[in-house]
């Protein structure tokens, strides 16, 4: 672009918000007024609700059903292991307890795999840390693994329907699948196929 004098100005992209920022940003708010009114910090719901957030709607439901068995995953093994090192009489926080909670996230992450919940294996070990790096003394294990439990649970259950309710990326109507595409008038070119894009966001569209 000119400016006049010959010079070319600073052209600023300006990028395009995606549905999925928008889902996000709404999913976020809910949770942060359902947490207001429970009396509770809204940090837990809030990134459950962000990392429960999908760019469309295909199995929206079982991947929510997932989630919410690893939270249950985490938050139960970690009320057991502070119940567990309670007992022993370990410090905590202590080198031997950053140690065993470490290699703990050994077998979390494997039974998740397993179980076919890849992609709540994060959530799991976030539940998981956050129940017991959090814990204080002379605080109940399991009152704190349920309110934490809980507050995921929210974001969970809010994602679901702004994720289900909510448009996605329309797909062009010009490409139908193959085997359906009705063949082009003489004077339109075919639709060609468009490049395969990257695993990771465009820059271009948040």
């Amino acid at each position: 672009m000119s400016d006049g004098t010959g010079h070319k100005g600073l052209v600023i992209p300006h990028p395009k918000i995606g549905m999925r920022t928008v889902k996000t940003v709404v999913a976020v708010f809910i949770c942060c007024m359902i947490d207001y009114l429970r009396g509770e910090p809204p940090y837990q719901s809030t990134i459950a609700a962000i990392i429960c957030i999908q760019p469309d709607t295909e199995n929206t439901v079982k991947m929510a059903v997932a989630r919410i068995l690893a939270t249950l995953l985490g938050g139960v093994s970690a009320a057991l292991l502070l119940m567990a090192l309670t007992a022993v009489g370990m410090t905590i926080p202590s080198i031997p307890f950053f140690l065993i909670l470490s290699l703990l996230l050994f077998p979390l992450i494997y039974v998740t795999v397993k179980m076919g919940w890849p992609s709540a294996t994060a959530l799991t070990c976030i539940v998981f840390l956050v129940i017991a790096l959090g814990h204080t003394e002379g605080s109940a294990p399991f009152m704190v693994a349920m309110t934490r439990m809980v507050d995921t649970l929210v974001g969970i259950l809010v994602a679901l329907p702004v994720n289900m309710l909510l448009p996605t990326r329309p797909v062009p109507a010009a490409c139908e699948p193959e085997g359906e595409q009705a063949a082009p008038p003489a004077d339109q070119p075919a639709c060609q196929a468009e490049p395969e894009k990257p695993a990771v966001d465009s820059g271009d569209e948040l």
